[in-house]
């Protein structure tokens, strides 16, 4: 009888890092409900100051550019890591930390939208307060069905994704044995 060769690894890290590819799929799409379609909407009405998108959309652009770049790389190591790619490379690629560790490291660069996250919220919710228009089409946006949860709550995804790297992490750390190879990198990561 032929044993039939298994497709994927059975590691519990490979489900770990097969979780963090998800999850940062999930994450893009829900930056693209602010950078894509609620700008087009705003756009579209001329319903918000050019003060106000300059504060939302140049915090919040980088930082969907960066995950964009990010999710390819995750996407490239776990197709390694699952045998579907074509390197011609030999390497040890069955590890995530160190590309979590390169982009953590530089999403660093971004903690000046955490820092100003407070006020694009205020200054948000005022506008919408004072001019009718704006107050409109946000209303109106969260009512379409690629706006499944309150604006607001997308505009706190970039905090709690650096919350969910942190504790997805230690879970593969907690995984790994103390002198395995990509322990240190998420260790540092899950330190940042």
């Amino acid at each position: 009888m032929l044993e039939k060769k298994q497709r994927y690894p059975t590691d519990k890290a490979y489900f770990i890092a097969k979780e963090i590819l998800t999850t940062e799929r999930t994450y893009l799409k829900d930056l693209e409900v602010i950078t894509v379609w609620f700008r087009s909407a705003v756009i579209k009405e001329n319903a918000m100051p050019e003060g106000l998108m300059n504060l939302l959309f140049s915090n919040i652009d980088p930082i969907y550019e960066f995950h964009r770049g990010f999710l390819k790389e995750l996407d490239q190591r776990l197709a390694l890591w699952e045998g579907r790619s074509n390197a011609h490379v030999k390497g040890d690629y069955q590890r995530i930390g160190d590309v979590m560790l390169r982009n953590m490291s530089a999403l660093k660069e971004f903690t000046g939208y955490l820092q100003k996250h407070d006020e694009v919220l205020t200054e948000l919710e005022k506008a919408s307060k004072r001019l009718k228009k704006l107050e409109t089409v946000y209303k109106e946006f969260e009512l379409q069905k690629v706006c499944y949860l309150p604006l607001n709550t997308f505009l706190l995804k970039p905090i709690q994704r650096l919350m969910h790297y942190k504790l997805i992490l230690e879970r593969l750390c907690k995984h790994y044995s103390p002198t395995h190879k990509d322990r240190e990198d998420c260790t540092v990561v899950g330190a940042l």
